[in-house]
């Protein structure tokens, strides 16, 4: 039996070519866009679910209260990881890590790396990192090991077994390799390199900082503190004893400077997607946009199986008698559904083997617009879900023209009086309504996206980073040391206009740290600012303005050590009402005292999705960065200039540079890409309606063949026979457009939430989506009518 339903589902096909061609070409496409955002949900949700442990695993997390401000934060005072473990049995373990990127060196090959973590020596244990050599107890066991993974390995080393073997770190540092770790999965928050012991830092500090015990550090918000609980069904009240803990230790300093810590416990696996704090990972991604993307490829989707609802509806016509005929003879009602089940069935494998081809083919330029690599393996279990999936899917989009069709009832069908049942005519209406719905809610989207993307990269940003090339030299000794000469090496050049040191990067944010200045009443306020320092010939470089005082000066002595500026935020942080009041104003206490000698107009050191916060700038008698401003008409000289003295003078020393506009693109990039993707998939849903609206205007065309023939003998034009055909649609279209306006909005006005600067969201955005649909949908229904239109009367009537 089935082989016959079958057998008679491929004569269907062949004998109704166009309508099985556009049911085929809107599924394959729906279901390629849908195997796209799968496999970009599936990396996006999977984060971090391979520890073991992971349901155990908590970061500690910490918001920051001042007399003048508050914010959350992801990093915590190293004391928290040393010490809850011993403060609190619920706490089993503890395990920190931070930012230790710096030049690794072996023979020749020296590269700044930029995922170097300095982290306990319990990382291995704590995390599910596998090491391919090397035990998890002991690579981390001694002061001056390091650990490579796979890749670093190979690049320093080649096919040799690096296990013994010596790398150096930073200027002198010399490690001895002691394992080897495959690399981070793709869907792991906290991505490495290599790993330097925590015990490293230990005798830093010890060296460099007096002997300094940072186990000791409480406040602050220095290192990623993870800990795994014994229960974490009591996870609540662990946070509310970890609060206890610290409370008890910060209360001296907490009461001195006027301020205090709240600490949370954040779930592992909810971090890359729930997380937005001050200094957080990279890497993380957002909830939202998982719901945005999955709701898209839903949503083409359907309109794919609207599409064969449709056209399986509106050609139910052609086969009306057969139905009839099959009813008479005793078919039963089951049976006639099972057959037109096979049909949609058939028709929806047939799409996904298309799909999938068009998935496979186009993957690697997703992965190239993602920025991430992806790959489908063709295992048994992933053909089994694309079995089920298709199988599913054929049984969805074939219940309504089942029953549809093997309704209709056979004296109705015989007399031909069936077609005049207005329920088919207002289900097919209603679902072409749904698509253009769901196509001009897509349409305005991708159009206040770019909107909001050429916002960004238009809006005054309160310096001039084009032509500026940062390059990022780490704090070296081996550049401070020969600043100046270096400097005046590069100024000899004519495409170099001027050089500025500082320390920090306009671009990408800014460390900050605790001070007190005063308020207009003169008295005393505790609070956390941005910090940068930089030299008298920053702002230059950089094109800043001043709202009050002056800039840094190199002939005036006293502004090394005694002189700050501040930024406009900083003048509404601390209530002073007005640039010209904070000149004068302390920062610190005693010797260490330095006062306000300028307000630098606000700028941004953050991306636009946070509002320019207050910023302390010190003058910069050593730094990390060197920023260039170059002749525009001389690029390529300048960087070429650059690359050669940097050779010249600094040999042992990579050249890390970019330029600033491009970092600032950079800060974009999930927007970018995002926007792209909406382009892609609006684009794509308004290909899939249109199949669908061309295959119902065909039908149309078929079934008032004899209508147009007459019309055109009694003297109609093309013109108002494309009009009678395209009328009904385009009413469609217009009330499609009433209804996807208030959705857009709505739903980009939540996405605009995320930005602190923003475009208004304004009415004709949604005018020019609907015109773009209906001009498209005319387009799409006036070629198909212009062929009706034209054929020839005599042949319209002989068909009867």
């Amino acid at each position: 039996m089935f082989r016959n339903y079958l057998l008679i589902s491929f004569r269907q096909l062949r004998k109704n070519l166009l309508t099985s061609g556009l049911n085929i070409a809107g599924l394959a496409t729906g279901i390629a866009v849908c195997l796209f955002i799968a496999v970009w949900l599936e990396r996006e949700l999977s984060y971090d679910d391979f520890h073991p442990d992971g349901d155990r695993i908590y970061r500690i997390v910490n918001t920051f209260t001042s007399e003048s401000e508050s914010f959350s934060q992801a990093p915590s005072g190293p004391a928290l990881g040393a010490q809850l473990p011993d403060n609190l049995p619920e706490i089993e373990a503890a395990c920190r890590y931070f930012d230790g990127a710096g030049q690794l060196t072996v023979g020749d090959k020296k590269f700044f790396e930029e995922d170097i973590q300095i982290a306990d020596s319990s990382f291995f244990h704590f995390f599910n990192f596998p090491l391919l050599q090397g035990l998890p107890g002991e690579v981390l066991s001694e002061v001056d090991q390091i650990v490579l993974t796979e890749s670093l390995a190979k690049k320093y080393f080649g096919n040799y077994d690096p296990v013994g073997q010596t790398i150096q770190y930073g200027e002198d540092e010399m490690l001895t390799v002691s394992g080897v770790a495959a690399d981070p999965p793709a869907n792991s928050q906290i991505q490495f390199s290599a790993i330097i012991p925590m015990d490293y830092m230990y005798r830093y500090a010890e060296e460099n900082y007096g002997g300094f015990n940072i186990n000791e550090m409480w406040v602050g918000g220095w290192m990623y503190t993870y800990v795994r609980l014994r229960n974490p069904a009591e996870w609540q009240e662990s946070e509310v004893r970890v609060n206890a803990v610290v409370a008890e230790h910060s209360k001296e300093a907490w009461e001195e400077n006027q301020m205090s810590y709240t600490y949370a416990l954040q779930p592992l696996r909810d971090i890359h997607l729930d997380s937005d704090l001050r200094y957080d990972l990279p890497s993380n991604g957002s909830r939202a946009r998982v719901w945005m993307f999955g709701s898209v490829g839903l949503m083409v989707l359907l309109l794919a199986c609207i599409n064969y609802m449709n056209l399986a509806t509106a050609g139910a016509l052609k086969r009306a008698k057969e139905t009839g005929i099959r009813k008479v003879v005793g078919a039963r009602r089951s049976e006639l559904v099972r057959q037109f089940l096979t049909d949609s069935v058939t028709m929806v494998f047939l799409s996904t083997a298309i799909g999938l081809l068009l998935f496979r083919l186009f993957l690697p330029a997703f992965s190239d617009l993602t920025g991430q690599t992806y790959q489908f393996a063709i295992s048994w279990g992933n053909v089994l879900i694309l079995l089920g999936f298709a199988l599913g899917l054929g049984v969805l989009s074939g219940l309504y023209p089942a029953f549809v069709l093997s309704g209709f009832k056979p004296v109705s069908i015989l007399k031909g009086s069936f077609q005049r049942n207005p329920e088919g005519v207002w289900m097919r209406k209603g679902l072409v309504v749904f698509q253009f719905v769901t196509t001009m809610v897509l349409i305005a989207g991708i159009m206040i996206i770019r909107q909001q993307m050429s916002f960004v990269q238009s809006k005054e940003l309160g310096y001039q980073g084009d032509a500026v090339i940062s390059v990022n030299y780490r704090g070296f000794d081996a550049v401070n040391r020969q600043m100046e000469t270096l400097r005046s090496e590069l100024l000899k050049s004519p495409a170099i206009l001027a050089t500025a040191r500082h320390g920090g990067n306009v671009v990408g944010g800014l460390g900050n740290d605790w001070t007190t200045t005063e308020n207009l009443e003169g008295e005393e306020i505790s609070t956390s600012a941005y910090i940068l320092s930089a030299d008298p010939d920053y702002f230059a470089t950089y094109g800043m303005e001043l709202a009050a005082g002056r800039f840094f000066s190199g002939s005036i002595a006293t502004d090394s050590t005694k002189a700050v500026l501040v930024n406009e935020a900083a003048v509404r942080t601390f209530g002073w009402e007005k640039p010209e009041n904070a000149i004068g104003k302390p920062f610190g206490k005693g010797d260490n005292t330095r006062r306000v000698v300028g307000v630098v107009k606000d700028f941004h050191f953050e991306s636009l999705h946070k509002p320019v916060e207050a910023l302390v700038i010190s003058f910069a008698r050593s730094g990390s960065r060197l920023s260039l401003r170059v002749d525009r008409a001389n690029v390529k000289d300048a960087v070429r200039h650059l690359e050669t003295t940097w050779q010249r003078m600094l040999p042992d020393l990579p050249l890390d540079y970019a330029f600033v506009d491009s970092q600032v693109a950079e800060q974009y990039g999930n927007e970018q890409v995002m926007g792209t993707l909406f382009l892609l998939f609006s684009s794509l849903s308004l290909f899939i309606a249109c199949l669908g609206l061309f295959g119902l205007v065909t039908f149309m065309a078929e079934q008032k063949v004899k209508e147009i023939g007459i019309r055109k003998v009694l003297g109609a034009t093309v013109s108002g026979i494309v009009a009678l055909l395209s009328r009904d649609f385009l009413k469609l279209v217009l009330i499609a457009m009433l209804i996807a306006a208030p959705l857009a909005w709505y739903f980009m006005e939540r996405w605009l939430q995320d930005f602190a600067y923003r475009i208004d969201i304004h009415w004709w955005v949604f005018v020019l989506a609907g015109a773009t649909a209906m001009a498209i949908a005319l387009l799409t229904v006036g070629l198909r009518s212009l062929k009706a239109a034209f054929t020839n009367p005599v042949e319209s009537l002989r068909s009867e």
